[in-house]
């Protein structure tokens, strides 16, 4: 039988009549398992509720960034039903048979997470005033994933900012891993990249042309970029690794000394080195 909905992203959409399939709908798929609930579920009446929506972070992904995407739009979606009660079935307190739980903590409330999927209790249309019902919000949230896959794009963009933040520091310390397996650097060099590493990141990730911390791709390598501003004499990082990085009288000239507090080891390390 032909399913009467049809899914944008992680949101139901009926066919029918109505915005929403209903979970009696749904339930005849395989996009939710109502296993030992039926009977409890068919006698609340929650069959007759509204499928909203997949929680993502019940689903396994291979995609990082549809994974981000997902899990940013339920949030926003989630926030409108606010301690959201889970409908389950448990055989906590008797390892014989099946207890559905959750079921009046729904009917209070007028919506529920049931296996993976956000059901919300059908609404009057308040025609009366100027406020949205839950379910007109909840119909928003969908029109707007049909014309774009955001709901949140500063939310989203946080979450892909701290994925790079946490991969940078892998993604240097491979290279760096490579570089002394190649024999490109000293070692005592390496190991002051190495040591320094958290210091460094930002200036260097500073002259990235990309970076993606979901996939992991970046250019140009940091290596690549630290060698370039050795050969600049760059300002920044010859406060960090004043061992390695000339820095010419002219640079230092048109630095206010009181700014580096890094400036006399500067000046000392280089005079060491002549």
């Amino acid at each position: 039988m032909q399913a009467k909905f049809t899914v944008t992203g992680i949101m139901f959409e009926s066919t029918e009549d109505q915005i929403f399939p209903t979970l009696r709908e749904v339930a005849k798929t395989d996009h939710v398992s109502l296993y030992g609930m039926e009977t409890d579920i068919e006698d609340a009446g929650l069959y007759d509720w509204f499928v909203i929506a997949y929680d993502p972070y019940q689903l396994h992904y291979y995609d990082k960034d549809a994974e981000a995407i997902d899990e940013t739009n339920w949030d926003v979606i989630i926030s409108e039903c606010e301690n959201t009660p889970e409908v389950q079935a448990t055989t906590a307190y008797d390892p014989y048979r099946w207890v559905v739980i959750g079921i009046d903590d729904a009917l209070e409330a007028g919506y529920a997470l049931v296996d993976k999927v956000l059901i919300v209790k059908p609404e009057d249309r308040e025609e009366d005033n100027n406020l949205f019902t839950r379910l007109e919000r909840l119909e928003e949230c969908l029109h707007r994933l049909q014309n774009y896959p955001l709901l949140d794009e500063e939310a989203y963009s946080e979450r892909e900012w701290q994925a790079w933040q946490e991969y940078a520091l892998d993604a240097f310390s491979d290279e760096l891993w490579r570089a002394d397996r190649n024999g490109n650097y000293p070692h005592d060099e390496l190991d002051a990249l190495k040591d320094r590493s958290n210091d460094l990141l930002p200036i260097l990730g500073q002259h990235l042309h990309c970076a993606c911390g979901f996939s992991g791709e970046y250019g140009p390598d940091f290596l690549d970029i630290y060698e370039n501003l050795k050969k600049k004499h760059d300002y920044k990082l010859a406060q960090i690794m004043p061992e390695y990085v000339d820095l010419p009288a002219s640079i230092v000239s048109d630095h206010d000394p009181k700014q580096s507090p890094l400036f006399e080891e500067v000046k000392w390390l280089q005079h060491r080195k002549r």
